[in-house]
């Protein structure tokens, strides 16, 4: 789960930005809009991003998108190979050769991580991991250049780990492919629980749907999934009672269901 995420010199932003789903303590929200994690978090269920043409918002999706891969990014990358994430701010001097930077706060098993990384186009500039195993902050490790500190908390072969890590990968990547546990852990939460569907992208759009279309195909009648799918359907107010989705005998490039209603 999401506490907050922070982007740097990325695209359109420029300057440092934060996307928070911790509720501001000033501010009073319905108690239906909040959920709590364990005994330590209270969170925002959802929220939305609005604004003008061109004002950053998919931008924003992108770069979440972008850290994400950043993670997942194969082990075997060659000397040099450039970061197709690495996208700073164009429009001034000071910024369009600077680090473009990520910042994630998330709760895994009930614990506050925050992950870091700062990157050029060539090179892993600095990449930190933290965590809040008591509630106060500890460190797991701090990496800058190709230079390593490491806490007491974080176990297993680090140095041997460290020095396999190429100037263009991540440690965290690297260590969670060579059985470091408390990594592998943070590499599943990139890999399996944060999901980013970026529906301006025709092909993660074509991709998700395809997916829910599957899902339904082998839903059984009374499955719970379905009869939300279906109430979400009639909530739209578009006269549609009931559908159902068959398999096309011969699927084109993208779609391989069709849906009736």
């Amino acid at each position: 789960m999401i506490l907050e995420f922070s982007i740097e010199n990325y695209k359109s932003f420029r300057e440092r930005q934060t996307f928070s789903l911790v509720p501001d303590e000033g501010k009073s929200e319905a108690s239906n809009h909040l959920i709590s994690v364990g005994d330590k978090y209270t969170l925002l269920r959802s929220a939305v991003l609005y604004g003008a043409n061109a004002s950053g918002k998919s931008n924003f999706i992108k770069a979440l998108e972008a850290l994400r891969s950043l993670v997942l990014l194969p082990a075997d990358r060659g000397p040099r190979e450039r970061f197709a994430q690495y996208a700073p701010f164009q429009f001034n001097d000071r910024t369009v050769g600077a680090p473009t930077i990520f910042s994630l706060d998330f709760l895994l098993n009930g614990i506050r991580y925050t992950y870091s990384v700062s990157i050029s186009a060539v090179a892993v500039l600095k990449e930190s991991l933290y965590f809040y195993p008591q509630g106060r902050e500890a460190k797991l490790f701090v990496r800058t250049d190709q230079t390593y500190e490491f806490g007491d908390y974080l176990k297993g072969q680090r140095s041997v780990v460290a020095e396999l890590t190429n100037a263009n990968q991540l440690f965290l990547s690297k260590g969670a492919g060579n059985n470091i546990a408390q990594l592998i852990d943070v590499y599943r939460f990139f890999s399996e629980s944060l999901l980013v569907i970026p529906f301006d992208d025709v092909r993660h759009e074509t991709f998700y749907l395809n997916l829910i279309a599957e899902r339904i195909l082998k839903a059984k009648k009374n499955d719970l999934f379905l009869r939300n799918f279906t109430a979400l359907l009639k909530s739209f107010d578009t006269g549609i009672l009931d559908f159902r989705v068959e398999e096309l005998e011969n699927p084109g490039p993208n779609s391989k269901y069709d849906i009736l209603t």
